[in-house]
């Protein structure tokens, strides 16, 4: 079983590869992507007079996220909807953040800025999940900070 796997609509003497970089989202990634950005803005607090530990938005990163990406919040005042202080209303902050975010922003717009911003962010991660969807873009250093760089310089 040495044979590489085709498209069904090729046959073995005409073989097309799709090299392509996407240069947005494409829809096989997005899912992952977004999942990538929550993580990132999602913090693991101890919890107050309990073991373990509650989630919550990072209310701080949330606000200065949509306010130098232009996302515009409505009626909603992400980061003065509560403290986080359980595990489900941390979760409700989250969602509610998230859906903000995917219907007002760009996801890599979004995923260069937290990279840019966290130091922590699992940037190994989003760059495995860029090349595994062909993107055009990867993780690098932009402006002295990590950032999505291009994989392919354009007009070079």
């Amino acid at each position: 079983m040495d044979e590489i796997w085709r498209p069904l609509e090729t046959n073995s003497t005409k073989y097309v590869t799709c090299k392509a970089l996407y240069e947005g989202v494409p829809k096989q990634m997005a899912s992952a992507l977004w999942e990538w950005i929550q993580a990132a803005l999602t913090e693991h607090r101890q919890s107050a007079g309990h073991r373990g530990y509650t989630i919550a938005l990072n209310n701080t990163l949330m606000e200065t996220l949509c306010r130098e990406l232009s996302v515009p919040l409505d009626d909603y005042r992400v980061w003065g909807m509560g403290s986080g202080n359980n595990s489900r209303m941390g979760r409700q902050h989250i969602a509610t953040a998230m859906y903000i975010l995917h219907n007002q922003a760009d996801g890599l717009q979004v995923a260069d800025y937290l990279l840019a911003r966290l130091p922590d962010a699992s940037a190994d991660e989003l760059d495995n999940l860029l090349i595994r969807n062909k993107s055009a873009w990867t993780v690098g250093i932009r402006a002295g900070r990590r950032g999505l760089t291009r994989r392919v310089i354009v007009g070079g």
